[in-house]
């Protein structure tokens, strides 16, 4: 990892925003789901949440943006990310206080019109490995990290041609 800081190595190629939160409106998935009602949803990462999800890209298909919250292990995970990486119409994905999580599956990099990604609370979460991965998306414009761990910015950053925001805000805890 690079000891160059955010300032310094990536200004000229970044604009840095400094404000917290999103600008999408989820709808929590649940078992009435009407098609068109939304094109945001937000689920919990168990496997009961992700078959829920499976069922409706099957009936409905035009999810544009994703929120996972607290990521569970298991074979559901993989399985989340096999079913996202067919569905090229995600947009966004914001990944919340999923603590297990130590990397993002590799087929995110399926995911060719990914444009922004969310990534809060997220504290295990391997940066250099994620950087690498998002370099691979050539859509991605938008990268924000909320109350993580990272402390030195990737070089892989550097690969993401088409970025064009960056927000990283880090609380300390005592």
């Amino acid at each position: 990892m690079s000891k160059v800081t955010l300032h310094f190595k990536f200004l000229p190629f970044l604009m840095l925003l400094f404000q917290v939160g999103t600008s999408q409106d989820y709808i929590s998935l649940d078992d009435s789901f009407k098609c068109s009602e939304s094109k945001a949803y937000s689920i919990y990462a168990t496997a009961d949440e992700v078959d829920l999800l499976i069922g409706y890209l099957d009936e409905c298909g035009d999810l544009e943006y994703l929120k996972i919250i607290g990521h569970k292990p298991g074979a559901h995970w993989d399985l989340l990310f096999e079913v996202l990486s067919k569905h090229q119409k995600l947009k966004g994905l914001e990944l919340y206080y999923n603590e297990g999580l130590t990397e993002l599956p590799k087929k995110i990099i399926r995911n060719a019109n990914l444009r922004v990604i969310t990534i809060v609370g997220n504290r295990r979460l391997d940066y250099n490995d994620l950087f690498k991965k998002l370099s691979k998306l050539k859509n991605l414009e938008s990268v924000t990290l909320m109350d993580n761990k990272l402390d030195k910015i990737p070089d892989a950053l550097g690969d993401i041609k088409q970025l064009k925001k960056i927000k990283n805000f880090r609380q300390r805890r005592s």
